[in-house]
């Protein structure tokens, strides 16, 4: 029985051991260093999980990283606290238990850091707790249009009062391939700060559907209801902000700034009753695809399923579906919030984005949070530190750009 205990004592730490050291490796490593590595599927695919499950679990990795260690100490069990007392293969294993509990601190240090950089205050000590409370879900259930035989849906989250209310669209990501409308830690929370908030669906594309035209027409459709809608719900249509995170974050952007310059063909409703955007929030957004092709597996299967094909096969499908071809100088002010150590839409490309938007004179605001990765564990908690500086930075440029009385 004493042995047995050991045994699991020695898989639990190792296996917890590895988790921590290669997600604590995955957050300082600068992501250039892996560009190699990205362009296998497979330890992509692992990668960002581990980077989700990291920077969901936020101050719980030094949990983690400590109970490896006490699991693993447990099983060594040196007869002689000196180096000889411990075999090689004991010694490099609680050497690797010892690094990553120091490595969880460094990398939490690291991302306080960047938050307090944000400005959005001291965020060592989160998540309070893992998960945490999203808010009530949406008020009601909207058929914002219907496309050939496809109804298209919206969650509507209202806030208090009569209005007029501002209004944010929010597009969900999922690598134009998957996803859904549905609670999030900002729908419920931008609702109780005085903005209806209409988290809008999309047709998806597949392996055999390669919509990149129409995907984006779908949000505008979303746009097109509001506008026919908005004496009955209490919106101002005056103003109106896109908000999408990933994938979302590329259409949201780019229905923002083709809504300006006239070029965005909803694909139910009219151009004419597409409202008058005024601010843009991309959450680490996917807007340079041709260089996601180039840059990882998944930007591949991305272009492959959405595109259609590669770069070289498309070049006009590249340039319709890439955010910086739609920049002008009167796109709306784009707040961008992007994980530095984000292994499926690397920081460079957005980065770069946002110095175009500079270059062309539009107002904006790039924030990057270093050792957090795609999703800046948002994806499910609104505690983490990406939710919180998420959070703070979207209200004050919505204050400063939407404010939220007429």
């Amino acid at each position: 029985m004493r042995k047995f205990s050991r045994f699991l004592a020695a898989f639990f730490g190792v296996l917890l051991m590895l988790y921590t050291v290669v997600g604590q490796l995955l957050a300082l490593t600068p992501v250039p260093w892996m560009s190699w590595i990205l362009a296998a599927g497979f330890f992509q695919t692992v990668f960002i999980a581990i980077d989700t499950l990291r920077d969901t679990l936020g101050i719980y990795n030094l949990v983690i990283a400590l109970i490896a260690l006490a699991l693993i100490f447990r099983t060594v069990r040196p007869r002689r606290w000196r180096p000889e007392g411990l075999s090689r293969r004991r010694t490099i294993v609680a050497g690797l238990a010892g690094f990553g509990a120091v490595a969880s601190v460094i990398t939490m240090i690291v991302v306080s850091v960047g938050v307090a950089s944000a400005g959005a205050g001291f965020a060592f000590f989160t998540p309070p707790t893992p998960g945490g409370d999203l808010g009530r879900g949406p008020d009601q259930r909207v058929v914002t249009g219907t496309v050939g035989a496809t109804t298209l849906h919206a969650d509507l989250y209202r806030p208090d009062g009569a209005g007029p209310h501002p209004v944010v669209v929010f597009v969900h990501g999922g690598a134009f391939v998957a996803g859904a409308p549905g609670p999030n830690p900002y729908n419920r929370f931008l609702a109780d700060h005085g903005y209806a908030v209409l988290d809008v669906e999309f047709r998806l594309a597949s392996a055999t559907v390669h919509n990149w035209d129409t995907q984006v027409g779908d949000v505008g459709c979303a746009l097109t209801w509001l506008t026919r809608n908005a004496q009955p719900n209490g919106f101002d249509t005056s103003r109106v902000v896109m908000f999408g995170e990933s994938s979302g974050g590329n259409l949201a952007i780019n229905a923002a700034y083709m809504s300006v310059t006239k070029s965005l063909t909803p694909t139910c409703g009219t151009a004419a009753e597409i409202p008058k955007v005024v601010a843009v929030v991309g959450g680490y957004p996917a807007v340079d695809l041709t260089q996601a092709y180039a840059d990882s597996a998944i930007g591949k299967t991305v272009g492959m399923q959405f595109v259609g094909g590669s770069p070289e096969d498309f070049p006009e499908r590249y340039r319709y579906v890439d955010a910086a071809n739609h920049i002008t100088a009167q796109s709306p002010p784009t707040l961008i919030v992007q994980g530095g150590a984000d292994h499926l839409v690397l920081a460079k490309s957005v980065k770069r984005f946002a110095g175009k938007l500079s270059a062309a004179g539009v107002p904006n605001r790039y924030v990057e949070l270093p050792a957090l990765g795609h999703g800046i564990g948002d994806t499910s908690s609104p505690g983490t530190a990406g939710a919180k500086t998420m959070r703070d930075a979207i209200v004050k440029w919505l204050d400063r750009y939407v404010p939220r009385t007429s």
